[in-house]
């Protein structure tokens, strides 16, 4: 069965192909009545002015008037389905563009992050809705209009074939010397605003070291090249743009003098000049916006590409079928990982079965892999080789919604978001019972330190939580770990910030959780929490080094040699 967001990937471009056919369709109208206005123009100089009829005068100006209402009407249909268009990719997109952004995000940390991804959206969106389509739509009938001034005489349909190539010309230098400054200073751009993000995230590291001063230096050297770079290529497209526009207003004067140097010879009409420039006018718009369509359709389409791809190696079809609660049982069946761009194996052939309603440790020196083993049994991240298995279904193979309910995580860096406590624990879910939001925080024995805070449940934590603690936010997102019906918790170092309260508080989460029978893996170098766990994990080097019993295993570590023979 295909995956909902195939149906509306498909949906959309199926619904956007229609929809580029009708703007094609009032394309036609447009084109055909703006001919129609300098036909007029030529009826008017070449049969009212020299027949002096004003009946003839009247009934061409009421046609030319109801032309002239239909085309402001087409035109703006023609806008706004332009503008419907790009509004109805972007909500139907928009999440599947997050959606696939988190699934690469989560392969290799180093992919675009999910703001470049949406603004590739937005730019798609933004050229459809922008005026650049409708030149690029109106481009071949320039053609049309530039043959019926050929027409008309062919020397002015020459000056303005010789225009609109250099119009064109333009538009190729134009790129050619902008193209690696416009790139250029949109990654020394970037990279300002990510040096930014992370001093706005580190502000109270910043204060206490004094690094104020040095931060602030070494982001307006990167400031300064960008104004550099900038400039340069400010003084490289201003130069262009102004010999477009010379270009542009020779071409109309060199239309009207050879134009009257025609009718002074009596070898075109006096009108012939008004419909030429009235033609001309039409026929180089594209040609003028040639720079800026230019950069659009090739920003549009790198956008597009990256999307294509983001699709292509992101999209996967997932479970449509629910299977029933698990009991907790995991399985982790030789698996293995290697990092993304590299051939160092982080795990390897870690093989243990975890039964139901068990608590175990996982401890080991640091860069063990302790994290990344973490990561991999929530279906984080995908195994290189092996399988983990909740109930004996490979995790991965699970509904992404039953997850949600059956799956709790902290991670070693706990990130809370904006908003109320409430919402940070029932993970941002606005529908969630409140029954079931207290319950959580219940179970993770923090319910009277919300209750103490100054709006209780509905206190605004901030962004990345900075209104509370380090510990208050570590709680918080313990409850979250345990909100819904969890069958499986994994807690990557719960107590890093916590204080000898928040300790015997989590000691007791841990016992709650046991009478719950919620299976429990917990990272953690302090060794008052293996006083709560059954079994102990012993990873060295991405390797299991011993695993059993928590008295077994602790028997084993009081012998180095016994690790080492592993």
């Amino acid at each position: 069965m295909q995956n909902s967001h195939a149906n509306q990937l498909d949906a959309a471009l199926k619904i956007c192909k229609r929809a580029f056919l009708y703007l094609v369709f009032f394309g036609f109208i447009v084109s055909f009545l703006t001919l129609a206005t300098s036909l007029y123009s030529l009826q008017v100089f070449d049969r009212v002015l020299s027949g002096g009829s004003y009946e003839t005068l009247i009934m061409l100006t009421i046609i030319m008037v109801v032309f002239s209402a239909v085309l402001n009407f087409v035109q703006g249909i023609r806008s706004e389905i332009s503008y419907k268009i790009g509004e109805y990719l972007d909500k139907k997109l928009a999440s599947l563009t997050i959606d696939l952004s988190f699934t690469a995000l989560k392969k290799d940390a180093g992919k675009n992050a999910i703001s470049q991804n949406i603004k590739d959206l937005h730019a798609i969106k933004n050229f459809i809705a922008s005026p650049n389509l409708i030149h690029a739509i109106d481009a071949p009938w320039s053609i049309i209009f530039i043959i019926v001034i050929f027409i008309i005489h062919p020397l002015l349909g020459l000056i303005v074939l010789i225009g609109a190539l250099l119009l064109l010309f333009l538009a190729w230098v134009n790129d050619f010397l902008t193209k690696k400054l416009t790139i250029k200073s949109g990654e020394i751009s970037a990279f300002a605003y990510k040096e930014l993000d992370m001093m706005a995230k580190n502000v109270e590291a910043i204060e206490a070291l004094r690094m104020k001063k040095n931060l602030i230096a070494n982001w307006h050297e990167i400031y300064d090249k960008n104004l550099s770079v900038s400039d340069e290529l400010h003084r490289k497209a201003s130069i262009i743009s102004n010999l477009t526009k010379f270009c542009r207003g020779m071409i109309y004067v060199l239309t009207v003098a050879f134009g009257a140097a025609l009718v002074i010879t009596n070898r075109m009409s006096s009108g012939g000049i008004m419909a030429c420039s009235i033609l001309s006018g039409k026929a180089l718009a594209p040609f003028d916006a040639a720079i800026s369509l230019w950069n659009s359709v090739l920003n549009t389409r790198k956008s597009y590409e990256r999307l294509k791809k983001l699709i292509a190696e992101n999209y996967v079809e997932g479970s449509n079928i629910s299977l029933p609660a698990p009991q907790g049982k995991i399985e982790i069946d030789r698996i293995g990982f290697v990092a993304p761009k590299t051939s160092r194996p982080i795990i390897k052939g870690v093989n243990i079965t975890i039964e139901p309603s068990e608590i175990v440790a996982i401890i080991g020196p640091t860069a063990a892999g302790k994290s990344t083993l973490a990561k991999l049994i929530v279906g984080i991240t995908k195994p290189t080789t092996g399988i983990v298995r909740l109930d004996a279904a490979d995790i991965l193979n699970w509904k992404e919604e039953d997850l949600t309910k059956y799956i709790g995580y902290l991670p070693q860096d706990v990130e809370l978001f904006n908003g109320s406590v409430k919402s940070n624990i029932a993970r941002m879910d606005k529908k969630a019972d409140d029954e079931k939001i207290i319950a959580a925080a219940k179970l993770a024995n923090v319910h009277d330190l919300i209750l103490k805070l100054p709006k209780g449940y509905e206190t605004d934590i901030g962004i990345w939580g900075s209104n509370i603690s380090a510990g208050q936010r570590q709680r918080i997102g313990l409850a979250r770990a345990f909100f819904g019906e969890p069958k499986l918790v994994v807690l990557d170092e719960p107590n890093s910030n916590l204080d000898q309260d928040g300790e015997l508080a989590l000691l007791n989460c841990l016992q709650a959780a046991k009478r719950e029978k919620i299976t429990v893996i917990i990272i953690s170098h302090r060794q008052q929490i293996l006083a709560a766990v059954d079994k102990i994990l012993v990873l060295h080097d991405g390797e299991a080094r011993l695993f059993g019993a928590k008295e077994e295993v602790l028997q084993k570590l009081q012998s180095p040699r016994n690790i080492e023979s592993k």
